[in-house]
């Protein structure tokens, strides 16, 4: 299964490239 310090790292990636998204 996915660890949970793998599961935060997508999450920071995910809202990071809709802070990028919104903020253009």
């Amino acid at each position: 299964s996915i660890s949970d310090e793998e599961e935060m790292l997508f999450q920071e990636i995910l809202l990071g490239m809709e802070l990028l998204r919104y903020s253009s």
